[in-house]
């Protein structure tokens, strides 16, 4: 059929009309299969709106606490501090500056801050206004040495501190918002002294840990493969930290007067590994000790005359070890991995370098040369290609 160019918007119009008419039938040839799609998509939208609307919601809601508590909508201060954050370029009277800014039409809140990015000094612990927030003690200072002979002599305090209007006389003030100087700390040797120091007295801890594992296992007779294995990772843990320690001193370096210090590379791995192998230490202590960790007799028990006989006759060790040495062997043990003091000192050794995680983290980023590693793989895959070249050959 031909039409003519006047009419082609008609037709069109027609041809509209004649779709929508077959749209709308063929909803209802199927009115329950229309009924479901529709139901279908009308829950799809629903849903999406809501989870848009519940997103927006959300993200408002963050945007609005870190302002709150941390920027503020509105800064203000002094020229240059945003590029130089030092205490002092703060400003001089925050407190005429809040009374102004407050009386700004539409100013809720006004709160004066000081921030800086390196901040060090040190004061006197008795400084006014200096508050120590002080754990409860694992201390024992009354109990009997052989009860609790690493509780009465080795506790050390642990404390959150307030600075409750404490002034810091600038004499003290170490830094102040020199974030180069802090930032190259690292460069001069604290952190791998401070690592070496910390190796060398988890070196002496872990091979305490394997003498009195090894003394626990003979006191009680247990010579099983699961307990010499154990056994033998305690000192695995020990050898591989004296190692540590010894290669950083081999490869370490003079920096005159006399001073020598260590190289950090055979160190930096210990910062993570030390925070898992002390859990693990306590853990096989535990399963080597047993119920043994509990059934031991006090001073004050083994000292009775009526209670000494049955303490002798039920309590002693394996092969001649008597009741009061098996007695002072486990309650070491007990004050070791049992004890609130333990307790400390497992969470003191997990988190004391920070979190294994963040060690492994840090010291992959900080291992920039990576060449040697790439070489190898390097090596492999052109031997690889040269192999199959010569297999085309």
């Amino acid at each position: 059929m031909t039409v003519a160019s006047g009419d082609e918007p008609r037709a069109a119009t027609r041809r509209a009309a004649l779709g929508l008419r077959l749209a709308w039938r063929n909803l209802w040839r199927n009115p329950r299969r229309t009924l479901l799609t529709l139901s279908a998509v009308a829950f799809a939208t629903t849903i999406l709106v809501f989870m848009v609307a519940l997103q927006r919601g959300g993200y408002g809601a963050m945007i609005e606490s870190a302002v709150s508590v941390f920027t503020g909508h509105l800064q203000v201060q002094a020229r240059g501090y945003h590029d130089d954050p030092r205490l002092e370029g703060s400003l001089g009277d925050a407190t005429a500056l809040e009374e102004r800014v407050s009386a700004v039409p539409g100013v809720e809140a006004v709160a004066s801050r000081a921030e800086a990015y390196a901040l060090a000094f040190s004061i006197p612990v008795d400084t006014p206004g200096l508050i120590f927030l002080c754990r409860d003690s694992a201390a024992t200072p009354g109990a009997e040495v052989f009860d609790r002979p690493l509780s009465t002599r080795f506790d050390e305090q642990d404390a959150f501190v307030i600075f409750d209007d404490v002034e810091i006389p600038r004499e003290r003030l170490f830094l102040s918002g020199h974030i180069d100087v802090y930032n190259s700390v690292t460069t001069t040797g604290l952190r791998d002294n401070m690592t070496n120091q910390t190796t060398i007295r988890a070196l002496t801890k872990l091979e305490f840990a394997y003498g009195l594992a090894t003394r626990m296992a003979e006191a009680i007779g247990d010579a099983s493969p699961a307990t010499n294995e154990m056994l033998g990772e305690l000192l695995d843990y020990g050898e591989v930290a004296r190692s540590a320690v010894l290669l950083s001193a081999e490869h370490g370096r003079h920096v005159g007067d006399g001073v020598w210090f260590p190289d950090g590379r055979s160190l930096a791995p210990m910062r993570s590994l030390l925070a898992t192998w002390f859990p693990r230490v306590n853990e096989i202590l535990m399963l080597i000790g047993s119920h043994n960790l509990l059934a031991t007799p006090s001073r004050r028990e083994l000292d009775d005359g009526a209670l000494r006989p049955l303490i002798d006759e039920f309590l002693h060790g394996a092969k001649g070890v008597g009741a009061e040495e098996r007695a002072a062997l486990f309650r070491l043990a007990w004050d070791f991995v049992g004890s609130t003091l333990a307790g400390r000192n497992v969470l003191y050794e997990r988190f004391y370098l920070t979190s294994a995680a963040r060690n492994r983290i840090n010291n992959h980023l900080r291992n920039v040369d990576r060449s040697h590693a790439h070489a190898l793989v390097d090596g492999i895959l052109a031997a690889g290609r040269a192999a199959r070249r010569h297999g085309s050959d």
